[in-house]
C-alpha cells in the first residue's frame, strides 16, 4: 500500500540543510532521557512490541553523542556532496541466478529465513510441486503485505519454495501476487529481485530488531536491581555499553534512520514510519499460524538456523558458554538465590517472553545459559548480522524498487534510482556496516586476578576459534565483533 505519510514528504531545501547542518539537539533535549533506566511499556504499541527503556541515564546519552552521533555527523559531512552527485545517475539492478539465490538463503545471514516447515496454506499454494519423497523448505515474506510504503514504491509479499534434490537445495517456485512463478515465466528474474528486496527489508526492520529491543529490559533491570559488586553484574555490565542510548535513538528520535524521514539523506527504506512500526510489531509478536514468523522468545540455546550461518553462531555460543560456566562454577546455591538475583529474574520473566522466573533461574545451568544468551546476542549475533548483510551489493539486494511487477517495460538496466542507491550506500556507511568501538576481546572486566586468568583463557579460545574457521564459516572477523550493541 503506497501512501505519503509520516516523513515521506520530501523538501529539497530541508534535505540540503540536514545534509550540511546535522543537529543533535533533539537527542540532548528529549524529555524522556531522565532518571533510572527502568523499562516501560512501549509508546509504539503496548503489548505488541517489546518494553522500552525510555529513561536513559544522561551519562550514557553523552557517551552516545560523543562516540556514535559524532561519527554519524562526520560521515554525513564527508559524503554529503557525493550523495547529491550519485543521485544524478541511474544504475542497473543485478540479476541473480537460481544457484546464487539458493546460496543467499542457505549460506548467509539470510538463512534466518530458511524455514523447514510448510504450513497448510503453503501446501495449498504449491500442491502441484509437492510430493512425499523430497524434503521441502520455504522462505516467507508475508509480513510485507500490510507495510505502508512511501509514494512510488511497492513491496511484494512472497513465498519461495525450495527442495532437497540430487544432493543439494534447489529453487522450485515463487508465489507472488497470488501467482506461482517458475523458471518458465518471463518475469522470473524480476520476481527473484523483488523477493531479495523483501528479504533485505525483513532482515533490517523485522528480523534484526529482535537482537536489539527485547533485551533492553535485560540491561535496564540489571542496572536497577543487581548488586553491582556481584560477579554476575561485573560480568554483564561491560556488555551493556552503548545499547540503551542507541536503541532509544532508533525508536524515538525523529532523525532516526528507522523513521525514514525523507528530508534526511541517509534514510533508505521503502516504508513510512508507520510501516516500520508495523514491522517492529511483527518482529516481536510474530504472525499467528505462520511458522516463518514465530513470536520472540528469550533463548537458552543457540538459535536453530539452517546451514553454516547457524553453525558459526553455535561455535561462538559454545566458547562463551564454556567461559561463563568456568566463571560461575564456584558460585554456591545460596549466592544464586540472592534476593537481588531472584528479584531480577522475577521482573525479567514478566518483561521478556521465555525468560526464566526466580524459581527456574537457580536450577542446573539455567543462570549460565541466560548470561551466555545475552552476551552472545549483543556480541556475535548482532555484529555478524551487520557484517554479513553489508557484504552484499546494494544493486542485488536493494531496499527500493520503483518498477511494478506488472510493468511491461521492466528492464534491469537503468531502473535503479540514483537517489535510492545513494541513500542505501550512505545508510550502510552510517548504520549497517560494523563500526566497532570496543571489540569482544578488548572487554575489561572488574575481576580479581584469579578470574582475570579465566578471561585471558576466554580471549585465547576466541582467537583460536577465529583462526580455525573455514572460509565457509567465516561470517565476520573476530576483530569486528563488538562487545555490545554499538551500531
Amino acid at each position: 500500500m503506497s501512501q505519503q505519510l509520516d516523513y515521506g514528504d520530501k523538501s529539497p531545501l530541508r534535505l540540503v540543510k540536514n545534509a550540511f547542518g546535522p543537529s543533535t539537539k533533539e537527542v540532548r533535549a528529549h524529555e524522556l532521557t531522565q532518571n533510572w533506566p527502568w523499562p516501560s511499556v512501549s509508546p509504539h504499541g503496548p503489548g505488541s512490541v517489546a518494553p522500552s527503556v525510555i529513561h536513559v541515564p544522561k551519562k550514557e546519552i553523552d557517551e552516545f553523542l560523543s562516540k556514535v552521533v559524532k561519527r554519524y555527523i562526520r560521515t554525513i559531512q564527508k559524503f554529503g556532496l557525493s550523495f547529491f552527485k550519485e543521485s544524478l545517475f541511474k544504475r542497473d539492478y543485478k540479476k541473480t541466478s537460481d544457484e546464487e539465490f539458493v546460496h543467499i538463503f542457505t549460506q548467509s545471514v539470510y538463512a534466518k529465513f530458511f524455514c523447514e516447515k510448510l504450513d497448510q496454506k503453503d501446501r495449498d499454494t504449491f500442491f502441484a510441486f509437492l510430493n512425499d519423497r523430497d524434503t521441502f523448505y520455504k522462505v516467507d515474506m508475508s509480513h510485507l503485505a500490510n507495510m505502508e510504503t512511501i509514494e512510488g514504491i511497492d513491496l511484494y509479499p512472497s513465498t519461495s519454495l525450495f527442495k532437497w534434490e540430487e544432493g543439494k537445495i534447489q529453487l522450485v517456485a515463487i508465489n507472488m501476487n497470488n501467482q506461482v512463478y517458475t523458471t518458465r515465466h518471463r518475469q522470473w528474474d524480476i520476481v527473484k529481485l523483488l523477493v531479495l528486496q523483501g528479504a533485505a527489508v525483513r532482515l533490517l526492520i523485522c528480523e534484526h530488531p529482535r537482537a536489539h529491543f527485547p533485551i533492553d529490559s535485560f540491561v535496564g533491570v540489571s542496572q536497577c536491581l543487581l548488586n553491582r559488586e556481584s560477579l554476575l553484574y561485573r560480568l554483564l555490565s561491560p556488555h551493556f555499553y552503548m545499547q540503551l542510548p542507541l536503541n532509544f535513538a532508533v525508536l524515538y528520535i525523529s532523525k532516526s534512520v528507522a523513521h525514514n524521514n525523507q528530508n534526511e539523506i541517509y534514510t533508505p527504506f521503502p516504508c513510512t514510519k508507520k510501516g516500520f512500526l508495523s514491522s517492529l510489531k511483527t518482529s516481536f509478536s510474530g504472525i499467528e499460524g505462520n511458522s516463518a514468523y514465530p513470536a520472540y522468545r528469550f533463548r537458552l540455546t543457540p538459535d536453530e538456523i539452517y546451514g553454516p550461518y547457524g553453525d558459526f553462531l553455535s561455535l561462538y555460543w559454545e566458547v562463551i558458554f564454556s567461559f561463563v560456566c568456568d566463571l560461575f562454577k564456584d558460585i554456591s546455591q545460596a549466592q544464586r538465590s540472592e534476593a537481588d538475583v531472584r528479584a531480577w529474574a522475577k521482573e525479567l520473566h514478566f518483561l521478556i517472553p521465555g525468560f526464566p522466573g526466580p524459581d527456574e533461574i537457580i536450577k542446573g545451568d539455567t543462570l549460565e545459559r541466560v548470561v551466555t544468551s545475552f552476551i552472545h546476542n549483543v556480541t556475535v549475533e548482532h555484529s555478524s548480522d551487520h557484517y554479513n548483510y553489508s557484504s552484499f551489493a546494494r544493486d542485488q539486494l536493494p531496499l527500493r524498487v520503483r518498477k511494478a511487477l506488472d510493468d511491461h517495460h521492466w528492464s534491469f538496466e537503468g531502473s535503479l534510482s540514483g537517489e535510492d542507491y545513494a541513500r542505501h550506500e550512505l545508510a550502510t556507511k552510517m548504520y549497517f556496516q560494523t563500526s566497532t568501538l570496543i571489540s569482544l576481546t578488548q572487554v575489561k572486566y572488574d575481576f580479581e586476578a584469579s578470574k582475570q586468568m579465566k578471561v585471558s583463557h576466554f580471549h585465547h579460545n576466541l582467537r583460536e576459534l577465529d583462526r580455525g574457521l573455514t572460509p565457509q564459516l567465516r561470517f565476520i572477523p573476530l576483530a569486528h565483533i563488538a562487545s555490545s550493541i554499538q551500531f
